[in-house]
């Protein structure tokens, strides 16, 4: 599993949008927008959005905060936490065939303790789909890690 500060190709993030987890969120998207601004200028970004209205307030900030709007790939989905690290996959490559590969494995959100949060494990099977038609297009492609 590539280190993560080693060189890679994209970063996977999620708009945050729930007031019990930001409860000042107009301050968090702000705060956000920057953070994507600055990452959107070396690499690309898939951010995750629950649907087109969100996608289109994250655009107009996103905008406002000089992002470059050309790396940034919009997933619209269904998901309850922003902390996607959590349960997002993991990417691994092979480095003796160049071959970039997902982890599978399960959220439980802790334990089950957050039953609001158990969707979200199915983001994993969804992100796979994706990404499985980018890598196979780009087989060796440039998996940088």
């Amino acid at each position: 599993m590539p280190a993560e500060w080693e060189t890679h190709e994209a970063v996977w993030l999620a708009w945050p949008y729930d007031r019990d987890s930001f409860p000042n969120l107009e301050g968090a998207e702000n705060a956000f927008s920057r953070f994507v601004a600055e990452v959107s200028e070396d690499e690309r970004v898939e951010l995750l959005v629950t649907d087109e209205l969100m996608e289109g307030k994250a655009k107009r900030l996103l905008e406002q905060n000089a992002a470059n709007l050309e790396a940034v790939n919009f997933h619209i989905l269904k998901y309850a936490d922003i902390w996607f690290r959590d349960y997002g996959p993991i990417f691994v490559v092979n480095r003796e065939h160049k071959k970039l590969a997902m982890t599978k494995w399960i959220f439980n959100a802790w334990g089950n303790k957050y039953k609001e949060l158990l969707p979200d494990n199915e983001i994993r099977s969804l992100k796979r789909a994706w990404c499985s038609r980018a890598v196979r297009s780009r087989s060796t492609a440039r998996a940088r890690f």
